[in-house]
């Protein structure tokens, strides 16, 4: 590691506005794709098993989640911008600010306001029964009947099947 070195409170904006803030929102709104993308195979897969009370419940706080980061991609987005205006300021309003903003790398002298990171879309809560909409939904699947209400069905299959087999022993 380097040696440390002092920054000024000019830089400090400068970094955390310019630099420290939308990576830390890049990477929110990555994140937020990849909750988005495993929570609709959660939704799938919990359709697909009758949607059991703990796989929605699974799916609820996965929602929660996803909220709380995409939330948090707008808080940075915002406070990124927040802090280069105090920044702008600072420098305008205080000498020995615009004297250390005089001193800091080119980037963060020059470096336009920096890009918002994209903004995860909204998520429709994912609880219900069921998953996905249109061509691509998945129906919940049934809950089975009790073992009574198929029991001749099951008898006969039964029987026909070692009918079956026992034929076919005697075909060789």
């Amino acid at each position: 590691m380097g040696e440390p070195t002092l920054q000024t409170d000019i830089e400090r904006l400068y970094t955390a506005g310019k630099e420290l803030m939308p990576d830390a929102a890049d990477r929110l709104s990555k994140l937020a794709g990849d909750v988005s993308g495993q929570l609709e195979t959660l939704n799938k897969q919990a359709a697909l098993a009758g949607d059991p009370a703990i796989l929605c419940t699974m799916l609820g706080v996965g929602n929660d989640v996803y909220d709380i980061l995409r939330q948090g991609v707008i808080s940075l987005n915002n406070a990124a911008a927040a802090m280069i205006k105090t920044a702008d300021d600072y420098r305008r309003t205080d000498q020995a600010a615009r004297d250390d903003f005089n001193r800091l790398k080119k980037n963060l002298q020059t470096e336009p306001q920096p890009r918002a990171a994209e903004v995860p879309p909204w998520l429709a809560k994912l609880e219900g029964d069921g998953a996905g909409t249109g061509d691509e939904s998945t129906p919940s699947t049934p809950d089975p009947d009790a073992p009574s209400v198929d029991a001749e069905q099951r008898e006969e299959n039964e029987e026909n099947s070692e009918f079956e087999h026992e034929r076919q022993k005697r075909r060789g």
